[in-house]
């Protein structure tokens, strides 16, 4: 009798140390559908670079793992839903760089493929058609820079050849139609692009700007940097001077006026990176300092206030990265901490907070 229960109570522990393994130990499925961040190594990656949407935000780890977070009504965080979501959501693997546009969002992986989700009325996601897609369909290959517009998208391949597709109401890709449903080659020997709400624009192999007014134009030389707002343009030479043209309804184009420029205004010197919202403009000096000018309607700017600055502001010392949605910003410090502010609506900042005035640390 004895030795029926030692037998038994020893088969007992066996069975409790088997599901102690499957519960415990051995890694759990990814999450993605419920909207909760997966475990293992990804989880605890450093976040290198991220992009900033329409109330979305996205995240690359050292791993190369993406991961989304806030409006996903479209699908446009590419999880498989349409369901916002309030914490980070695993998207993809491998991904070298991603680009969020109006409702609809690209993804470059590290092969140099192209890949794109979301919203698609307007052909915007260059699959040939106009149905949107909750999970990344493949586009083109050999991308080197891409760019997701409000309805349109962008993309320079390896040969230097400049690609556009999506709504062309403004006919920035051409006057024959109104939606270009698949990739139209535009023009050649280019290096960069980014897509403005109506305009495009290009950095040449010769460091130029190709500016798609009036069939394409030249208006600048020596660009290293090229950024895009809804209605203005912001661009770094190779002697580190910012330079911006366009409309400056709110002071975004950091000249301290609400005079619109149709030729690029000297602003700043000593400047690496820029990053463009709606009618806002940051900037980061070559000693790590952020500077912000435009609308702060929603603390846009993060100098702890919402207003409006048409004359650039500090916001930050000892910045490496800066990412502009919208009315939001990521930025990441030299020391690797990630911080965020602007509108919260949608949870894309990860806060509690619906308006965020100043940088405010990420948890994730």
């Amino acid at each position: 009798m004895n030795k029926k229960i030692i037998t038994i109570a020893a088969i007992l522990v066996a069975v409790a140390a088997i599901i102690a393994v499957v519960f415990f130990v051995l890694p759990k499925g990814d999450s993605e559908k419920e909207g909760k961040a997966s475990k293992g190594s990804s989880q605890t990656a450093k976040v290198i670079s991220a992009a900033c949407g329409t109330d979305n935000s996205f995240f690359i780890k050292e791993d190369a793992t993406l991961w989304a977070v806030g409006l996903n009504d479209n699908g446009q965080l590419g999880i498989g839903n349409n369901e916002n979501q309030k914490k980070p959501v695993k998207v993809d693997d491998n991904v070298a760089e991603v680009s969020s546009g109006g409702k609809h969002t690209l993804i470059l992986k590290k092969d140099k493929t192209l890949w794109a989700v979301g919203n698609n009325d307007r052909g915007q996601l260059g699959n040939g058609g106009t149905t949107k897609e909750n999970t990344p369909v493949k586009i083109l290959d050999d991308v080197v820079s891409f760019y997701a517009g409000y309805s349109y998208s962008a993309a320079v391949k390896s040969d230097g050849t400049l690609w556009a597709w999506g709504n062309n109401e403004s006919s920035q890709m051409g006057k024959e139609s109104k939606m270009i449903l698949s990739p139209k080659q535009l023009t050649d020997n280019c290096k960069a692009v980014v897509a403005g709400r109506y305009t495009l624009a290009a950095v040449k192999n010769d460091g130029s700007l190709w500016y798609n007014i009036d069939g394409g134009k030249t208006i600048a030389q020596g660009i290293s940097l090229l950024r895009a707002g809804t209605e203005h343009f912001a661009y770094i030479t190779s002697d580190s001077k910012l330079y911006t043209f366009g409309l400056n309804n709110f002071g975004q184009l950091c000249n301290d006026t609400l005079e619109s420029a149709n030729d690029p205004v000297l602003v700043g010197e000593d400047v690496k990176d820029a990053a463009t919202g709606n009618s806002h403009t940051l900037y980061l000096k070559n000693d790590g300092t952020l500077w912000a000018a435009g609308k702060n309607d929603i603390g846009q700017l993060g100098d702890g206030t919402t207003e409006n600055k048409k004359a650039p502001v500090k916001i930050a010392d000892d910045v490496k990265n800066i990412y502009s949605g919208s009315n939001h910003t990521i930025i990441i410090k030299t020391d690797g901490t990630v911080l965020a502010f602007g509108d919260n609506s949608k949870g894309q900042l990860l806060l509690d907070e619906s308006v965020v005035t100043a940088p405010k640390q990420l948890s994730f």
